[in-house]
């Protein structure tokens, strides 16, 4: 009864797109106690505990206690350590607690992706149907309006109700990367005739579209093109396919004004800090990484502790002619996740935190697992732009999927090897 246990608890986790910030906790606790509770009940039979494994799929986290005790902002350190619990809790969960004998196999596996996949449509539907009945989804098509809030002068409407739909609202870029899963879950599910997985493929590219996540977007695209060109082996297929979907891309572009506005930002933005009024999403980020590169030399070997850059970050914020910085207390992180290891714990823990991602890379390609691949290929773009494991939904997705396939991976292999050997 009780060996069934964890794999209730990562079905229950599966659903957290549909679930806040607190109720994502709640999911957490509930997979943390199913997991205690499997191990209590044959302690003996079930301790088997892969500390190796353990070690290195927390490096994030272990970098963040290690850089508590130089950071000279302690009140932001303990933050992240908090927002971060997952990024800890998770692998404890899989590798120390379920441990080795605990096996994650392909089946198990295969269910959890499914029921992610019909959570995160669930989400993205919900989230176009709140658009739609509150008249807020013509917002892609307002130019004018949209103009107008590239010049400060009103909301993205669309973006604003993405992340305050009643109870499950995400911030546009976090919504825009489950899209990103959903879709390309998909787009490997049909490629093996599993076509029920269509509604989902073509729920997830509105939802990345409807996010109008410049990064979300162009990743997508990127992702669709690699993983054509693996899936198709005809030349001839690939070529016709290929300018097919440049061309929908285009008409999309063209015909939509939310998301022709906002890459002609990036455009326009001439790769200037804002001044002024006159600032969007692309000069802010240019002044962010004037800043942090700025930051990082103050300490460029182990960094300035664990958030303990933000108080330099504010104090170079001040001397930019705008009030973007103002409106917002002075407070942003520096929206490209490798800067911000860097900022935070120097170049050692860059090489670290690079080494970690690579392991992810590496188990993918030795397993032949495409899919699992293109996951991590989508947050390696995606760090660029984001700090994508310094915020809960980031780094439980992160975790869920990624050291899931991990896990999956140490799991097969090592039956293998004992199969081998026998």
């Amino acid at each position: 009864m009780t060996k069934k246990l964890p794999r209730y608890g990562l079905l229950i986790v599966s659903l957290f797109p549909l679930f806040n910030i607190k109720g994502v906790s709640i999911l957490i606790i509930i997979f943390s106690l199913l997991s205690i509770i499997y191990l209590i009940n044959d302690f003996q039979n079930r301790w088997s505990p892969d500390v190796k494994s353990f070690i290195f799929t927390s490096i994030p986290f272990s970098l963040y206690l290690i850089g508590m005790f130089y950071t000279d902002d302690i009140r932001q350190g303990f933050r992240a350590l908090e927002i971060g619990l997952p990024l800890f809790l998770f692998p404890f969960l899989y590798f120390i607690v379920l441990g080795k004998r605990f096996i994650l196999g392909n089946k198990e596996k295969e269910v959890l992706l499914k029921s992610f996949t019909i959570s995160g449509s669930v989400l993205i539907f919900l989230i176009i149907s709140y658009l739609c009945f509150s008249g807020l989804f013509y917002g892609l098509f307002d130019e004018e309006m949209l103009q107008k809030t590239t010049q400060n002068m009103g909301r993205d409407m669309v973006r604003w109700a993405i992340e305050n739909t009643p109870y499950i609202g995400e911030h546009p870029t976090y919504f825009g990367i489950i899209s990103i899963f959903v879709a390309l879950i998909s787009v490997f599910k049909i490629s093996n005739n599993q076509y029920l997985y269509l509604p989902s493929l073509v729920i997830g590219i509105i939802g990345v579209f409807i996010s109008g996540s410049k990064m979300s977007i162009v990743t997508l695209v990127l992702m669709v093109f690699i993983s054509l060109f693996f899936l198709i082996k005809s030349i001839k297929k690939r070529i016709i396919i290929f300018f097919g979907v440049f061309i929908i891309l285009l008409v999309i572009f063209e015909s939509i004004p939310m998301i022709k506005v906002r890459f002609t930002q990036v455009m326009d933005a001439n790769f200037d800090p804002p001044k002024d009024l006159r600032y969007s999403s692309t000069n802010v980020r240019i002044a962010i990484y004037q800043c942090s590169f700025v930051n990082i030399q103050k300490a460029p070997v182990f960094g300035n502790g664990t958030r303990g850059y933000l108080n330099g970050m504010r104090t170079h914020y001040r001397k930019y002619d705008t009030d973007i910085f103002k409106k917002n207390d002075y407070f942003f992180n520096s929206h490209n996740q490798y800067l911000s290891i860097v900022l935070s714990n120097g170049i050692v823990g860059f090489i670290l935190f690079v080494l970690w991602l690579l392991v992810f890379l590496k188990s993918s390609v030795v397993s032949k697992d495409r899919l699992y691949l293109s996951l991590i290929v989508v947050y390696v773009i995606m760090f660029f732009t984001e700090n994508l494991i310094e915020r809960q939904t980031g780094n439980v997705l992160f975790c869920f999927l990624i050291i899931l396939f991990y896990k999956n991976y140490i799991d097969i292999f090592a039956k293998r090897k004992i199969n081998n050997n026998e």
